[in-house]
């Protein structure tokens, strides 16, 4: 699931399903733990900043409350189509108000690709890859 929004519900849907679904939030525990991060900014929907990335150990803070309306504004008119360009300007000029952070919504993971942050997409790719790599091992090992 590309989603970070959808893993709100990743134990709902995990129990619908016997296939395993790969847990983003968790992952994304390990790399802020495997990074040595204690602190992180989260730019993404309101719903997910809040809700999906609340860690023991690391202290996750939100962009005011202007910034994120000013994100969430930018993903709905980015995924509207309506003038790209803009929509990425507004999301760097918000993001470069903040140290550490981090990338937790598709759209905005797209906009900010070239900034130095956590993106919960690159991070979700390593877990796919890990996991075809075990599969692909353990089918060679089995074959």
């Amino acid at each position: 699931m590309v989603c970070n929004t959808i893993h709100l519900y990743h134990g709902e849907l995990q129990k619908q399903i016997s296939i395993p679904i790969i847990d983003l939030r968790a992952g994304v525990e390990q790399e802020l733990i495997k990074r040595n991060i204690k602190e992180i900014t989260v730019l993404g929907t309101p719903e997910t900043a809040k809700r999906l990335y609340n860690f023991r150990n690391i202290s996750i803070r939100l962009p005011s409350t202007l910034d994120q309306q000013r994100i969430a504004n930018t993903i709905e008119n980015f995924n509207k189509g309506a003038n790209k360009a803009k929509q990425v300007s507004n999301l760097r000029e918000v993001a470069l108000r903040y140290e550490n952070i981090m990338l937790s919504c598709t759209e905005v993971s797209l906009m900010a690709k070239d900034l130095s942050a956590i993106d919960t997409f690159n991070v979700l790719i390593e877990m796919v890859l890990e996991k075809l790599n075990k599969i692909h091992s353990e089918v060679n090992n089995n074959g």
